[in-house]
């Protein structure tokens, strides 16, 4: 639903636009088999869910095993985080610091705070907005600032990767407006290399 939102949106912008092209390639890539789009698959990707409410009839009949489960409060202020169900095995581990920290690269894990999920169209198109808003303000910043050509195709790759993240953040935030009085909240983990999935 996210993505489909976005797609529609960005088809009302500015397609000469450079920033909106690259939200177009991403938003119309593949999101399925094994050319996916990195951003557009859902593989890698984990929700936690929470909502605001604190007791919602809804709730327990639609998440709760029929009124059969449990509430557990979360204090949002304390962050979350990811642990792996595996122990090195004693010696197995690297010996030299560059080995040690490229095995570490690939347990490092992308955990979001708790995000508010979007529901109406305005409060979806404000968030767009705002993303495509502040892309362009962080072009401008690189081009008047960049000490060459290197230096300002640099910056903007790296700009442009995370404006992306961005993108891919908000579209796993969007849902339909007819769930608005769930009130969620949720927090979103990325893990490119799936070594956390029995932490669904």
């Amino acid at each position: 639903q996210g993505w489909e939102f976005i797609h529609g949106w960005l088809k009302r912008q500015d397609r000469s636009d450079g920033i909106v092209k690259s939200m177009l390639y991403v938003a119309e890539s593949d999101p399925h088999g094994p050319g996916a789009h990195i951003l557009r698959t859902t593989e890698g990707i984990y929700m936690c869910c929470a909502s605001q409410r604190c007791d919602d009839a809804n709730q327990w009949r639609l998440y709760a095993g029929g009124g059969r489960g449990y509430a557990i409060e979360i204090d949002p202020l304390v962050p979350l985080t990811t642990a792996l169900d595996e122990s090195p095995e004693r010696g197995s581990e690297p010996s030299d610091s560059f080995s040690r920290e490229f095995a570490e690269a690939f347990d490092t894990v992308s955990v979001s705070p708790w995000l508010k999920v979007l529901y109406t169209a305005e409060e979806k198109e404000t968030a767009l907005t705002k993303l495509l808003n502040d892309a362009q303000q962080e072009r401008d910043h690189i081009s008047e600032n960049a000490v060459d050509a290197d230096d300002y195709q640099e910056q903007s790759d790296i700009a442009d990767a995370e404006m992306l993240g961005h993108l891919a953040q908000l579209a796993q935030l969007m849902k339909s407006e007819g769930f608005a009085g769930e009130s969620e909240y949720r927090v979103i983990v990325s893990d490119w290399f799936d070594r956390h999935q029995n932490f669904r």
